[in-house]
């Protein structure tokens, strides 16, 4: 047992900054052009969404507005004025009201897209969604229009993240701005568009138990994930090429992860059992790219869940037998980026062998705390968990398995929540805390090489990025645009994982730089089939 290693690419435990900047304000019907010439709406509509924020601002008194308005959907995610008020919240503040690419201008439509596309499939009065929705589809796509896809990871934006990561995360929300603006900047750097991923993934389940804004965080991560796959997959197809120099994604092997925890929680929120099925089938399919990394979150997504509850801790078995076998994988070491990995993968097996009452491999485990090499007296954030399992098994064992699921204490890669599912998290794994790292391995660690260079299988993502198997955009029976072909009226061609429609006759007019009444209708972003 000595050599048990696991890289657990999560997230930790602090309290963070809200995710809006401004506090939203719902302007007069006449007083701005937004509502009724830019959006569509009448003044019918204007005036239930103002009802509704009225009713918001009266029942959630001691929350803010934008808080209020997100606790509102997630409560009633199925509401059609709370849907509306939501999606006109991010509108408000998006590219169509900005024009300028920003971080929250950008962000702030990405999530607007996610509730306009919610607000479609209830819509009986707010019937302006789908026009909305494919007008910021399209600019939200202009501002990530990529030239060519690289690889680059010597920016500050980059450094200033893993610093955040790793050592101080009350920097979280700033260093995350600051890729987005990297991103902005440079749409085609897979590697930033990655850790913005993460970034959104590792801020949403951090928050406290009663914070709303794991929702915003995680549609973010849904977008973002979904989108650094398929440029993943583009990039690897490139530097497969005999005279390419283009490198790999050196992350692709655990996007899995990620983008079906994110994509999951905000299935479980719309209360969607067939897209949560969908997403389980196929975060299992990136266990058999990546088992090492995927073991950690395939058990930290069944652990509360008896039909699945022996499946989870077959694969963290499997992925503690596969890292024995290869203790230079580097996603199954310590290292600076993750100090604490093979100690929190130890914890997380005794947690599940609690559970199933097997007390001895448990105990065994605790032995752990006497192995020099896993600096268990460094670790100051895990050993209060530690402790507790090595004082309460039998406690933690009735707790775990009575019919009260409020008394449980979280899996140690767990944080409650009080909507929709539990989340992946693990500061104490990822925190340097009372660690040190020479220069050289700090070093080594900046720019490892992959540890799978080349995927031989890449899962096709099985919802839409906002999490919904409804709504998924297939492009597989779709050509790529070529700019010497000819397109007619109603014709589509995909371009850079984006589906679009000819208006009327066109050749060689590139489709992402088409403006609202150019010949190119955005139709939206494909999540399969666009890997041509």
């Amino acid at each position: 047992m000595r050599y048990i290693y696991l890289m657990v690419f999560a997230f930790c435990n602090f309290a963070l900054a809200s995710s809006n900047s401004t506090e939203f304000k719902l302007e007069a019907f006449y007083d701005t052009d937004l509502y009724h010439q830019q959006l569509g709406l009448t003044k019918t509509q204007f005036d239930a969404v103002n009802r509704q924020l009225s009713a918001v601002v009266t029942q959630q008194s001691s929350h803010t507005i934008d808080d209020a308005i997100q606790i509102t959907y997630l409560e009633n995610p199925h509401a059609e004025n709370a849907i509306a008020l939501a999606a006109i919240r991010y509108l408000s503040s998006s590219l169509i009201a900005s024009k300028s690419p920003t971080p929250t201008s950008l962000e702030h439509s990405i999530v607007a897209l996610y509730y306009l596309e919610r607000l479609e499939k209830v819509a009986t009065l707010h019937t302006w969604a789908h026009q909305v929705r494919e007008t910021l589809g399209r600019q939200v796509n202009q501002v990530l229009a990529y030239d060519s896809l690289n690889v680059n990871e010597q920016l500050a934006s980059h450094t200033q993240f893993h610093h955040a990561f790793n050592v101080q995360p009350e920097q979280g929300v700033d260093a995350g701005n600051a890729l987005v603006e990297s991103l902005i900047t440079d749409p085609g750097n897979v590697m930033t568009l990655t850790l913005v991923a993460s970034s959104r993934l590792w801020l949403g389940s951090e928050v406290s138990y009663s914070d709303p804004n794991t929702l915003y965080y995680f549609i973010l991560t849904g977008f973002y994930s979904t989108r650094a796959i398929l440029l993943s997959h583009e990039i690897e197809l490139q530097a497969k090429q005999p005279t390419s120099t283009k490198k790999t994604m050196r992350l692709s092997s655990i996007l899995g992860g990620w983008t079906t925890l994110a994509r999951r929680w905000l299935a479980g929120v719309h209360q969607d059992t067939l897209s949560r099925s969908l997403i389980d089938q196929e975060h299992e399919q990136w266990f058999s790219v990546s088992p090492g990394f995927h073991s950690i979150t395939l058990a930290s997504s069944y652990f509360n869940e008896p039909p699945r509850f022996f499946k989870g801790y077959g694969y963290l078995m499997q992925g503690l037998g596969i890292c024995n076998q290869d203790l230079l994988f580097r996603s199954c070491g310590d290292d600076p980026r993750f100090s604490f990995n093979r100690l929190v993968f130890l914890t997380t097996v005794m947690d599940y062998s609690i559970k199933a009452g097997d007390f001895d491999t448990a105990r065994n485990l605790l032995g752990a705390k006497f192995w020099p090499d896993f600096h268990w007296h460094e670790w100051t954030q895990g050993q209060a968990q530690w402790l507790l399992r090595e004082q309460n098994m039998e406690q933690l064992y009735t707790q775990w398995n009575n019919d009260d699921p409020s008394d449980d204490t979280p899996l140690i890669i767990r944080t409650n929540r009080q909507w929709s599912d539990n989340t992946m998290t693990c500061q104490t794994c990822h925190q340097e805390q009372n660690r040190s790292w020479t220069a050289e391995e700090k070093e080594r660690a900046r720019t490892p090489a992959p540890s799978i260079e080349f995927l031989q299988f890449w899962p096709e993502i099985s919802t839409s990025w906002t999490g919904d198997q409804s709504t998924t955009l297939k492009c597989d029976n779709i050509n790529s645009w070529q700019s010497n072909n000819v397109y007619r009226a109603k014709q589509q061609a995909v371009y850079q994982h984006a589906l679009f429609e000819a208006k009327w006759w066109t050749r060689n007019e590139v489709p992402a730089k088409s403006k609202q009444y150019d010949v190119w209708r955005f139709v939206g972003f494909c999540q399969s089939g666009s890997i041509k």
